[in-house]
Order: structure tokens, then C-alpha cells, then sequence
């Protein structure tokens, strides 16, 4: 007879549950508001069978991935980048050479950032993660983009503009789609246009 397993980690925005089902090889995973860093290390850990670490090093750069996970493929690293990753210019200065770095030692380094969830549209995250022949499902609601957040693009640095722009044209449309709908509900909302988003960035909102 199979079995479903239900586990439930708790962090400090709540817990993150999990549901594997033998019968049907599919593991879903529920959370209520916002992803946050502490929510997507419990589903780096979980789907990695514990093996996540949190604040660890590759090789021989000094910088400290927020997860790291060893998969048969390799090590997989996840950055949960706040809004200070856009806001700041020494920190996109410093996000490049660790994308460099990563590029040139084939470490596969997932960014995930403050204004996308953790969800069915955003799996392909974890595939690294998921057992073949199984299924990863997420049972969330808190959409993507700019909902509850005071950190809009209006407030990036060029790099952090850069940087927003090149990640959105990156999604699949979609995802995408969402990400600027949240910007343009605001607008919609009454906020003026010139706190949503930087000048000459009109396609941010379409």
C-alpha cells in the first residue's frame, strides 16, 4: 500500500509544509504570504533531502551563498536577493563577479528574487532537485511582482535598472506579464507614474 508523507518546517515567517504522495509520484508544497529566504531553504532542503546548507562557500571564492545544495550533477547554489541587491551599486557590482565566477567553474546559481514567488510558475528553479519521474507542485496564492513591497523600480540604481530589465525580458512571458501587471496596478491605483518605475522605462508597466 503507498503512503504519503507529511512534513512541516517551520520558519520565522511560518511554516512551509510538504506532501509526498508514493502513489502518484507527486510532492507538493504549501506557504502562506510572501516567499522569504528562510521559506525557500526549507524547499531546498526538503527536496534535497536535507542536504542544504545555509551561508556556504564553493571552491575557492570567499563569498557565502545564501543555500547550497550537492546534487549528483554537482553543487547548485540559490541566492534569495533582496531589494538591497537593486538598490545599491556595490551590490550589483558584487551579484556580476559572482555570476562570473560561477559561470567560469560551471557552478549552476539560481537567483531568485524579492519581486517572484516560489510557485508552478517558477518550478523549473528546482528541477535540479526533483527525483525522476516525480512532480513538483506548489499550492500558493501570493502572486508575483510588486504587491506589498515599498522597493519599486523607481528606486533601483542603473545597475539595479539594468539588471531588473534584463531578469524580466529573461521570463517566460507569463511570468513576466505578471511581474509588470503588479507595477501597472499600482499606477492604476493613482500612484504617480515617477514612483513606479525610472523614466524611459514605460515597457515596465506593458
Amino acid at each position: 500500500m503507498f503512503k504519503t508523507k507529511k512534513k512541516k518546517a517551520q520558519g520565522a515567517e511560518g511554516a512551509v509544509k510538504f506532501e509526498k504522495n508514493e502513489a502518484s509520484k507527486v510532492i507538493e508544497v504549501s506557504y502562506e504570504g510572501y516567499l522569504t529566504e528562510d521559506k525557500l531553504f526549507a524547499i531546498v532542503d526538503f527536496l534535497s533531502g536535507g542536504r542544504a546548507k545555509r551561508q556556504a562557500t564553493i571552491g575557492s571564492c570567499a563569498h557565502k551563498f545564501d543555500i547550497v545544495v550537492e546534487t549528483e550533477g554537482g553543487k547548485v547554489a540559490f541566492e534569495y536577493d533582496g531589494h538591497h541587491h537593486y538598490l545599491e551599486i556595490r551590490n550589483c557590482v558584487q551579484d556580476r563577479q559572482i555570476d562570473e565566477y560561477c559561470s567560469i567553474w560551471r557552478i549552476k546559481l539560481h537567483r531568485i528574487p524579492y519581486w517572484l514567488q516560489a510557485n508552478n510558475d517558477t518550478s523549473f528553479f528546482f528541477a535540479d532537485l526533483v527525483p525522476e519521474g516525480w512532480t513538483l507542485k506548489f499550492n500558493t496564492d501570493f502572486p508575483h511582482g510588486f504587491v506589498t513591497t515599498r522597493y519599486f523600480p523607481a528606486r533601483f540604481c542603473g545597475a539595479g535598472i539594468e539588471r531588473f530589465d534584463f531578469e524580466l525580458k529573461s521570463l517566460p512571458e507569463d511570468l513576466s506579464a505578471s511581474v509588470r501587471a503588479s507595477l501597472a496596478a499600482h499606477v492604476a491605483k493613482g500612484k504617480a507614474t515617477s514612483l513606479i518605475i525610472p523614466p524611459g522605462c514605460e515597457h515596465f508597466l506593458k
